[in-house]
């Protein structure tokens, strides 16, 4: 099974390479992590001064001026532990980013890499398929479904560490979508 996972990331990371150009490659993501982490650490800001907020405000706003649906927000309350984390933190969970799991989020947003929706799909999808779950947790009940996931995270049911390495590849697929990476 990984190494079927393993074969369908390669085969997206090369649709992305005939569409798209080259793949991000460490030397591009060196070249723009100063501006990702500015723009990360800026998100987190916002996202810490929004939860002081009522929940509709926050949701609304990223609605309007992001594109956000309910699912989306919805995955984007998975990284609120994330950006509780400490600078320190953030900035080496970003630099540490797997960047053939990046590359594969991005060939599957590629189609439409300003689609909020999708890019939430993409990388809920991307969290679950690389989280280890607790045994009594059915992880098909949690596909398309991040509400349901939101417990487990709660609970600490899962490695908090890893979830928080993969939300960081996450924002690094939102960064390089919104950007235009290469």
């Amino acid at each position: 099974m990984l190494n079927l996972m393993k074969i369908n990331a390669f085969i997206l990371i090369g649709l992305y390479n005939c569409m798209f150009g080259a793949a991000i490659t460490q030397k591009s993501f060196d070249e723009l992590f100063p501006s990702l982490l500015q723009e990360v650490l800026k998100n987190q800001t916002d996202i810490n001064n929004g939860k002081k907020k009522p929940f509709s405000a926050m949701y609304y706003y990223l609605k309007w001026n992001e594109g956000y649906d309910e699912k989306s927000y919805s995955f984007l309350e998975l990284s609120f532990p994330f950006f509780e984390s400490s600078t320190s933190k953030i900035e080496a969970w970003l630099r540490n980013v797997d960047l053939d799991r990046v590359n594969a989020m991005l060939a599957q947003c590629s189609s439409a890499p300003e689609n909020t929706p999708l890019r939430a799909r993409v990388a809920y999808n991307s969290l679950l398929q690389a989280t280890t779950l607790p045994t009594d947790i059915d992880k098909n009940a949690l596909i398309g479904n991040p509400e349901a996931f939101k417990p487990l995270l709660e609970q600490k049911k899962i490695n908090q560490e890893k979830h928080n390495a993969l939300i960081a590849e996450s924002l690094v697929v939102r960064y390089c979508c919104k950007n235009n990476c290469q």
